[in-house]
């Protein structure tokens, strides 16, 4: 059996570039389907429909372009950068009791 070529995506890649190229096809309907929906509203005289379409799609031009960043970055075998998760610097104001003032809880049995 052959070594893999080095600069052949490997299986979970592949899965990643046809996910991603089917998101990009059903984001661009979706987009185009709410430019249509937009026409109607537009000209049915619908200001709240139209400006929430314009918002809309404007919003996804921008998921458009970053789906299509990622896609290219897959295809060329850039990594994939992890994000980090911060710590949860979480502070409710309450004051825990200290670890050896706690009492150990009771667990039964005789004491041992």
């Amino acid at each position: 059996m052959a070594a893999p070529d080095p600069g052949e995506p490997d299986r979970g890649r592949k899965v990643s570039i046809g996910f991603m190229a089917l998101w990009l096809i059903v984001w661009c309907a979706a987009i185009f389907i709410a430019i249509w929906a937009f026409g109607g509203a537009a000209w049915s005289g619908d200001i709240g429909a139209a400006i929430f379409l314009v918002i809309w799609v404007i919003g996804a031009c921008f998921g458009l372009a970053s789906g299509i960043r990622r896609l290219v970055g897959l295809s060329m075998g850039e990594p994939v950068t992890k994000r980090r998760l911060r710590p949860n610097d979480w502070n409710d104001g309450m004051h825990l009791p200290e670890r050896e003032n706690r009492q150990e809880p009771d667990r039964g049995g005789d004491g041992r």
